[in-house]
């Protein structure tokens, strides 16, 4: 099957909390952009195979979560790096979002969001993919 997964970026406000002297660490302040966005389409294939060496990396990662063999994907958009955009949680969680549902699963993206390295910290970008919007993260 066939599927295109697209997502926006998102800005991160800052933390909210550093220190190791308060309860809770890391929250944050954060929203989803409607441009630009990230555009994947993918469909099932033996091994990984994209133009683009950080999503082919990142739909590597997908597949060896997931458990398939590989995954034919095309970027028709993607956002800058290292811009403060959220490139590498967005990128992520698209590829993840598009392998799974090429190979027809359904994960739950935030749950598997740390196996690819995302949320570990904050939780901005892993909720403005998923839900976009405004979002405030209490920290953990």
């Amino acid at each position: 099957m066939t599927v295109r997964v697209e997502a926006g970026a998102r800005l991160h406000v800052g933390f909210g909390n550093l220190s190791l002297a308060h309860e809770r660490l890391y929250g944050g302040v954060g929203v989803a952009l409607e441009e630009p966005r990230v555009r994947l389409v993918a469909e099932p294939a033996d091994e990984v195979v994209c133009s683009d060496p950080f999503v082919r990396e990142c739909a590597e990662g997908a597949c060896e979560l997931l458990g398939v063999a590989g995954a034919e994907v095309t970027v028709e958009s993607t956002l800058p790096r290292h811009v403060g955009l959220g490139s590498g949680t967005q990128v992520g969680l698209s590829a993840l979002a598009a392998v799974a549902a090429a190979h027809d699963r359904s994960p739950a993206v935030r749950d598997r969001a740390p196996a690819l390295g995302r949320g570990g910290r904050s939780g901005v970008g892993v909720a403005a993919f998923k839900d976009g919007g405004f979002v405030v993260d209490a920290g953990h």
